[in-house]
């Protein structure tokens, strides 16, 4: 249903035959034996952690899981036992992820909110609300993109409707119109509050997804809704209090804490003993199938971003000859992610306004013209959906690159950064990889003000999982782009905004940079210089002036990245000049220095000559004017006093 039809005219459900409803029913009971003995282990002490149960909602999961083809996607909540056991993974590897044992789906590395089954399209149960949404939309956008014809379910409870992420992916899906079925399993309860305290419509999915343009399909049971939770929100609701190890837990009267009914009496799956010793029912799971689904498009053009235009002589490097282009720093960005475009039709790019409009930054001008809008996308004002499309896309194939148009704007949706992207290919015991890169205009200098200016880099560099890159030239830009674009793990790659407009000589032809890697760009005797991204142009200021007025030999290194970090670079550096001093466009307190001052002291303490001094930005939020703004951030006369200070 597309945006301003008509409400879809209720359906007639289709007859099914005796032998489906036998194997729906078996389903159901099956998904009532493992929750209740996923009930009987927490009781004894033996689940790790919590434990949701579903109890009560067995026919969703059983319903959807006969008509998934067995290459769909599923997408659910930390309550997702039913939906992995669905998708055809055993009851012991799930029960063995509950009791943490090497025998678990996970191998004791998820626990019971994060069960995921690759091999059997179960792309993982979530456990912050509302977070896979737009996960499963991007899984989505792949499929389509791929032209696989495969669907993404994504399962969610009615309390996932009042975070912002569910409406930014329903808005997504239908936009790009996705091949997603967004299902909402309404237990009447949001954890612990009765929905209709905190929702403002009487169906918390439905009435706010035809807002949206989606057709609302609302089931309910023939005497009432039949799927109501019938456990409290946690397993350890049931109880007074969690024993001491080895102790098993008090039973618990027959309701819990909210008048929630704990055994099944009014639930889908009544006692069926006789059901017991049969086996689950083999039959192939068929979809219908959706004529609607489009297959990818491709639209090539002859013309080039503008990254290639002017040109310089071939320089021999290395013994070989290369072709130079000088580029803007802007313009390096273009190149590089085109160099990628073209190399693999897996990479794909999304973001706000990096399409027709070439990027706020003008750094993407002309990839929409040579790749076409199949694989340069803009995206609504949406960080969420963005990264969570990028994620969900990475995991199923593509190698996506994501904008978030200023750094400061990770702040709005790092949980999907922090807890998602960084955490689940642990989680997963490696099942899922993320060969994602977001990118992000960085750092001061512009006077954009303290919600647009922030150097952030060290917000990452603090989450596992995560690698971080901050190029500080135009070559640096577009290898290091592409090193990041290859690599398997994601990367965070912050371009520093004030550096844009910066030339220097860029290889035309294909230019990869190892991650890394930091390079001496000054050779020096007395003091290392270590500094990042816009810093270190401020850094060989610095070092040319010292060694013209004040003698000093400085060794300036560029880290260009900080995970991974290049100690050995760094350390071998400060082993022959005794002293290290750090310029850090962050602020000062936990900046990346401080990591760096640790690593030194623990290694080389018996070779300095002087305490490792840090040239920082106060902790204080970014000013606007110009004169406040250049008074707070580190500048070359700043970093020659320090020195000066230190070598004397």
């Amino acid at each position: 249903m597309g945006r301003g039809d008509a409400p879809a005219a209720p359906r007639d459900i289709p007859a099914v035959d005796t032998e489906t409803r036998l194997k729906l029913y078996r389903t159901m009971y099956e998904c009532r034996v493992l929750e209740q003995r996923a009930y009987d282990l927490f009781m004894q002490n033996l689940v790790k952690g919590t434990s949701h149960l579903a109890l009560g909602q067995e026919a969703v999961a059983a319903g959807f899981g006969a008509a998934l083809r067995d290459d769909d996607y599923t997408f659910c909540t930390y309550r997702g036992h039913n939906h992995t056991y669905v998708r055809g993974v055993s009851m012991s590897a799930i029960l063995g992820e509950l009791m943490g044992r090497a025998c678990g789906l996970l191998r004791g590395k998820g626990g019971s909110m994060h069960l995921t089954s690759v091999e059997h399209g179960a792309m993982g149960s979530y456990a912050i609300i509302g977070a896979h949404l737009p996960i499963a939309a991007g899984a989505a956008w792949s499929a389509q993109y791929r032209g696989t014809e495969q669907v993404s379910v994504c399962f969610f409870g009615d309390g996932t409707t009042n975070i912002g992420a569910f409406h930014e992916a329903l808005n997504f899906a239908v936009i790009w119109k996705l091949p997603v079925v967004f299902v909402c399993e309404n237990n009447l309860y949001m954890e612990y509050t009765p929905i209709g305290e905190v929702t403002a419509v009487e169906h918390p999915a439905a009435d706010r997804a035809s807002a949206y343009g989606l057709e609302p399909i609302i089931i309910d049971a023939r005497q009432g809704p039949k799927g109501r939770r019938a456990q409290p929100h946690r397993s350890e609701d049931l109880s007074s209090r969690r024993p001491l190890p080895g102790r098993p837990r008090q039973v618990p009267s027959r309701r819990g804490a909210q008048g929630v009914a704990r055994t099944g009496s009014d639930t889908p799956v009544p006692p069926a003993p006789a059901l017991a010793g049969h086996r689950r029912g083999g039959a192939r799971r068929h979809r219908v199938g959706d004529s609607s689904r489009r297959g990818r498009r491709h639209r090539r053009s002859p013309q080039q971003p503008a990254a290639a235009r002017r040109h310089r002589p071939h320089r021999r490097l290395g013994g070989w000859e290369r072709r130079m282009a000088e580029l803007t720093y802007r313009e390096a960005v273009a190149a590089g992610i085109a160099q990628e475009m073209r190399r693999d039709r897996n990479v794909v790019f999304l973001g706000e306004d990096i399409a027709a409009a070439g990027g706020v930054f003008k750094t993407t001008t002309g990839l929409l013209e040579e790749f076409g809008p199949d694989r340069v996308k803009d995206t609504p004002i949406s960080e969420q959906a963005i990264i969570g499309a990028a994620m969900g896309a990475s995991m199923t194939g593509l190698r996506p690159i994501a904008e978030i148009m200023f750094s400061d704007f990770f702040a709005v949706c790092w949980d999907l950064v922090a807890n998602q992207i960084a955490k689940t290919r642990y989680m997963t015991d490696g099942q899922c990889s993320f060969p994602l890169v977001l990118r992000s205009a960085n750092g001061g200098g512009s006077r954009f003000g303290a919600q647009h200016s922030q150097s952030v880099e060290n917000w990452a560099m603090a989450v596992p999982g995560l690698k971080v890159v901050a190029p500080s030239n135009a070559a640096d830009v577009k290898g290091l782009l592409a090193g990041a674009v290859r690599d398997p793990d994601p990367v965070l790659f912050f371009e520093q905004k004030s550096l844009y407009a910066t030339r220097c000589e860029v290889p035309e032809d294909e230019h990869v940079e190892p991650l890394g890697v930091a390079r001496i760009l000054r050779p020096g005797a007395d003091v290392t210089i270590a500094a990042l991204a816009a810093m270190v142009p401020r850094a060989l200021q610095a070092a040319e002036t010292l060694g013209d007025a004040h003698g000093v030999s400085a060794e300036v290194i560029d880290v260009r990245c900080l995970v991974p970090l290049d100690t050995r670079t760094i350390l071998e550096s400060v082993s022959r000049t005794g002293r290290l001093v750090t310029v850090e466009e962050n602020p000062r307190l936990c900046g990346w220095g401080a990591e760096l001052a640790s690593i030194v002291a623990e290694e080389l303490f018996w070779d300095l000559d002087g305490p490792v001094v840090r040239v920082t930005t106060p902790h204080i939020p970014l000013p606007s004017a110009d004169a406040l703004e250049d008074a707070v951030m580190p500048s070359p006369q700043g970093i020659v006093e320090h020195v000066t200070r230190l070598v004397d």
